[in-house]
């Protein structure tokens, strides 16, 4: 653990040192990723799909903060229904302009995941949605993860209205119909709302636990929760079974994910870990204490430096014979 520990400290020192310009490209990075992603998706309105367009906006949500980021995409989205047909964009209009009152209002900090839940889901880890909101948020990052499956689900089925509308098979009416009934009775949304949201409550939960090594344990519990949940889902509610490698596949990327967000968000020394416990007038406290590793990094770091200004051991030998002495 020492070289993780040692790397991961470095990591971290360069993204702080460096932030003012790092920030803004991995913001950029992303937003071009999400726009590229809407564009081949949707694709209705073929003057979103330039690629002078999107650079542009990739360029402005770099220096925007990320709920802005997540308030173009919004836009993208709906101004490719309105590309596909008035009914629909006007239906994805008020769909996004709920989800963004709802969610900047109630939950800012969770703004990006109305980025990251169409990205994750193109790329087949959906169940990473949950596990980052379950590590970085509180009980409440349940809703955006329901607002994320939403989101998603809506933006899935897009493709089968557009080649219906195409055909001349379905009216602007029939259009509301089945949008409607797909966002607010679709059986399987609203399972994979439930695991979601399950998910997110159960790596918060697990999180807070008394015991060592308790982020991993509460990654490795939502992804199990994940699992567990789609399995048993699909069989009862959906009366399919899922398709177990990408399943499979979509979990344990998931968890890799997971566990790298732990490993940077908490490092501790469970080694030096101690039990406390005192008192006042009214109670008795039992506290258990976990020291970060920055200190212990510190001296590693400490170390390897003098190994390197000193790499055949004089130094060391030297100090050894004087204690001896």
């Amino acid at each position: 653990m020492t070289g993780l520990n040692l790397i991961r400290n470095r990591i971290r020192q360069f993204f702080a040192a460096g932030d003012i310009y790092i920030l803004p490209v991995l913001k950029f990075i992303l937003a071009f990723v999400l726009l590229t992603v809407l564009n081949r998706r949707l694709g209705y309105l073929e003057i979103l799909t330039s690629t002078f367009l999107v650079v542009l906006l990739s360029v402005l949500c770099a220096i925007m903060p990320i709920s802005g980021m997540a308030i173009v995409g919004a836009i993208f989205i709906v101004l490719h229904c309105f590309g596909l047909s008035m009914m629909t964009g006007a239906v994805a209009a008020a769909m996004y302009l709920l989800i963004l009152i709802l969610v900047l209002r109630f939950v800012p900090k969770d703004a990006p995941v109305l980025v990251l839940g169409p990205v994750a889901s193109l790329i087949g880890v959906p169940c990473a949605v949950p596990l980052g909101l379950g590590l970085t948020g509180n009980a409440a990052s349940a809703f955006s993860a329901m607002v994320s499956v939403v989101s998603v689900s809506f933006l899935k089925q897009l493709p089968a209205v557009g080649a219906l509308l195409q055909a001349g098979e379905m009216t602007n009416l029939e259009v509301l119909q089945s949008l409607l009934e797909n966002i607010l009775l679709s059986r399987e949304m609203v399972l994979s709302i439930v695991i979601a949201a399950a998910t997110v409550l159960a790596v918060v939960l697990l999180k807070r636990l008394l015991t060592n090594y308790t982020w991993l344990i509460s990654v490795a519990g939502g992804a199990a929760a994940y699992l567990i949940l789609t399995m048993v889902g699909s069989s009862v509610l959906l009366e399919s079974a899922p398709e177990v490698p990408a399943l499979l596949k979509n979990v344990l990327l998931s968890l890799v994910i997971g566990v790298v967000m732990a490993f940077f968000m908490h490092s501790l020394d469970y080694s030096r870990a101690k039990n406390v416990q005192f008192e006042d007038d009214e109670y008795y406290y039992y506290v258990k204490a976990v020291p970060k590793n920055v200190g212990k990094i510190r001296e590693e770091e400490q170390a390897a430096l003098d190994e390197d200004d000193d790499p055949d051991g004089y130094r060391k030998g030297l100090e050894n014979t004087l204690q001896d002495l």
